[in-house]
């Protein structure tokens, strides 16, 4: 298990050059003068089950070769420096499940002793959250809950489920199965083999496409469905 902090502002050229040419897509986003980052690596046996829990911050996951993990938790303002320090992020390696927590439970405490003491306000938008980056195995499995916060993803994945208030879901690549709940989030999906699910109230949902069982609901928004 490797721990790195940094502030973006101290990123060499040629690192920087290196993890845009490894990932493009998704670093491009996030080259931001003033951000601040938290990064842990870890190495698995395969495919992860990874759980990701945010409010308001965005989640990237990128899906490559290789058994390596990598998660970048970000924040663009200095007096929010602290909430990478408060983060939960856990990997067994037994049962290859990776879990990350941005926001603490009330009286969570960090692992230099540092305790938060967070009130449970679910639709507090306008309260600070931090933005996660995942690479992962190809073929693992991702769940996320959020509020606020986008999810992206990028190649090949297996089980996906995404639950969000507004945030918007957009997958990239293909998945086995695919499983989204948005009250008002657009969602935009690539390819899924065997079944999608979801569940809109009124964003659009375009479904590039169609899976063997395919299930949508949506009260106002549009649907688009292609299938290849």
């Amino acid at each position: 298990r490797v721990i790195e902090r940094f502030n973006r502002k101290d990123v060499t050229m040629s690192e920087h050059n290196e993890a845009t040419s490894q990932f493009p897509e998704v670093s491009a986003s996030r080259t931001g003068a003033g951000e601040r980052q938290r990064k842990e690596t870890f190495v698995s046996s395969g495919p992860v089950h990874a759980k990701v829990s945010t409010r308001g911050g965005d989640v990237t996951v990128h899906a490559g070769k290789g058994h390596k993990l990598e998660v970048t938790l970000s924040v663009n303002s200095a007096q929010d420096e602290h909430l990478l320090e408060l983060a939960q992020v856990r990997f067994d390696a037994t049962s290859n499940e990776l879990e990350i927590r941005t926001q603490p439970a009330h009286g969570t405490e960090s692992r230099h002793g540092i305790r938060a003491v967070s009130k449970k306000r679910w639709f507090d938008f306008g309260r600070s959250d931090i933005d996660v980056l995942v690479v992962l195995p190809e073929q693992s499995s991702l769940t996320v809950a959020t509020v606020s916060g986008d999810t992206v993803t990028y190649g090949s994945l297996a089980h996906v489920k995404v639950s969000s208030v507004s945030g918007d879901v957009r997958m990239n690549g293909s998945s086995t199965t695919l499983d989204v709940r948005t009250a008002s989030g657009d969602v935009n999906t690539g390819r899924v083999l065997e079944s999608l699910k979801c569940k809109s109230a009124s964003g659009d949902v375009d479904c590039l496409g169609a899976a063997t069982k395919t299930e949508i609901m949506s009260a106002s928004g549009d649907v688009v469905v292609s299938a290849d």
